[in-house]
């Protein structure tokens, strides 16, 4: 059978083509098969349409991620104003709790992001500085979140492009605790810091980096306030 070469033409170069992954979970597998209709010349009849052979794609992993405030607004320097609820008093050796939201902006499933504290900038050190999850995703930290003790990494779901939820984000709660010997006025600040490999667009490769929520949660001790 004589085949027109202009269609046979048209025919490779849909195979050989790669479908289009933007947004598509990693490792799912793309396949795309193409077909060509023609007509006999020797018959000027419709013949049987032709497949390609089917080309399959795997869509490679694109990791990256940020950390906002509850409200989705981000940080990105070490001043400015606070969002509402993220600067307070509170008296010698207690706890300051400020919520936060890490969010996958990637396309791989199950991603784990690494959290510590940085406490650059801050005026005096905190004794201590811990992250919750936020299990039931209220901003405060409950007895049954505290009981599950803290966590230094958090494993975030990708987010699903056929669904109309936030799939990919999970809350987190900071706690700053004050020394027991805080000074009047002094001020204690934080914020979470977030360590994973994510994709450098530049290189194509996947790289170690650090996304840092870049406001501090500044908080002012005031001494006037008494234990009752």
């Amino acid at each position: 059978m004589k085949v027109n070469p202009k269609f046979l033409t048209l025919m490779v170069a849909l195979a050989a083509g790669t479908a289009a992954a933007a947004g598509t979970p990693s490792g799912t597998v793309i396949t795309n098969t193409a077909t060509a209709t023609f007509t006999d010349p020797t018959t000027n009849a419709a013949a049987a349409p032709v497949s390609s052979n089917t080309v399959s794609t795997t869509v490679l992993p694109k990791p990256d991620f940020d950390i906002v405030y509850t409200a989705g607004a981000d940080g990105t320097t070490a001043t400015g104003t606070l969002p509402g609820n993220y600067q307070g008093q509170v008296l010698p050796g207690g706890l300051l709790e400020t919520p936060y939201k890490v969010v996958n902006l990637g396309n791989v499933d199950n991603y784990v992001v690494q959290l510590a504290a940085n406490t650059n900038g801050s005026p005096n050190a905190p004794t201590s500085v811990k992250y919750y999850l936020d299990a039931d995703n209220n901003g405060l930290l409950g007895a049954v979140e505290l009981a599950a003790g803290a966590i230094t990494q958090v494993t975030v779901p990708v987010d699903k492009l056929e669904t109309g939820q936030d799939e990919g984000i999970v809350s987190i709660i900071q706690v700053i605790e004050v020394p027991a010997n805080a000074v009047a006025g002094g001020q204690y600040a934080a914020s979470p810091q977030g360590t994973a490999n994510v994709f450098d667009f530049s290189t194509g490769q996947l790289d170690v980096d650090s996304v840092l929520n870049g406001i501090f949660a500044v908080w002012a001790f005031d001494r006037s306030l008494k234990r009752q």
